[in-house]
């Protein structure tokens, strides 16, 4: 079940989750793709130490994606899940093309 929405973007503080959640409704996602791709972020957030999202670019988002198929060998159509959450955090939530 969606969580409610208030019609209002969260603030740039908030966490990445809680401000890529209320983006995710408008694309007409799955609830399990909408879930998956949270979860990715807090992967992805974990991995870059929690960095500023505004730190984070292009170089951050190949060494996760490395990272996940040496050291956690996930499969190809994984990482295309975990990249596909990562683009949509840049472009739709950060507002800005990855670097």
């Amino acid at each position: 079940m969606r969580p409610a929405t208030t019609g209002r973007a969260p603030p740039p503080k908030a966490k990445l989750s809680e401000r890529l959640r209320p983006s995710l409704p408008a694309r007409h996602y799955r609830q399990r793709t909408e879930d998956a791709y949270v979860s990715w972020v807090r992967r992805f957030a974990l991995f870059c130490r929690m960095r500023i999202p505004a730190e984070i670019g292009e170089p951050a988002i190949n060494a996760f994606l490395t990272h996940l198929a040496l050291t956690e060998r996930v499969g190809a159509p994984t990482q295309n899940l975990a990249l596909a959450a990562l683009l949509f955090l840049d472009h739709d939530v950060l507002r800005r093309e990855v670097r």
